[in-house]
C-alpha cells in the first residue's frame, strides 16, 4: 500500500491521506484513466487524463501547487492525488509528510 495525499476539486472537501494499492484503486479516485504530472519538489501528482473534457472543475489546490510546471492559462481539472516521487524500479512512494503538513487538516 502506498499514501497518497487526495485533493479534491469541491473546495468544502477538505484534503485527505488515503491508500492505493493498485491501478483500479488510483482510477477510482480520479474518476477515470490516470495520467502522471510530475514536480521537481512534491512528488507524482495523478490526474484523470480526459478531466478537462467531461464536467469536472478546475482543482484549484493542485493547479496552485503546480502553477511553476504549467503552461500559462493551464490548469488542473478533477480530483487528483499526489503521491511521492517514482522509485527506482517504477514503483509509487508514499506523499511527502510536508505536502501532507501544507494541504490535510
Amino acid at each position: 500500500m502506498t499514501k497518497a495525499l487526495l485533493i479534491p476539486s469541491d473546495l468544502s472537501m477538505v484534503c485527505s491521506v488515503v491508500e492505493i494499492d493498485d491501478l483500479a484503486s488510483m482510477q477510482a479516485l480520479v474518476g477515470g484513466r490516470i495520467e502522471c504530472v510530475e514536480h521537481p519538489d512534491w512528488g507524482d501528482l495523478w490526474i484523470n487524463e480526459e478531466g478537462k473534457f467531461g464536467e469536472h472543475y478546475i482543482n484549484e489546490r493542485a493547479t496552485d501547487l503546480m502553477r511553476d510546471i504549467l503552461f500559462e492559462g493551464d490548469y488542473i481539472a478533477g480530483d487528483a492525488f499526489f503521491t511521492g516521487p517514482t522509485d527506482s524500479e517504477g514503483g509509487n512512494t508514499d506523499v511527502k509528510q510536508e505536502l501532507v503538513d501544507l494541504l490535510a487538516p
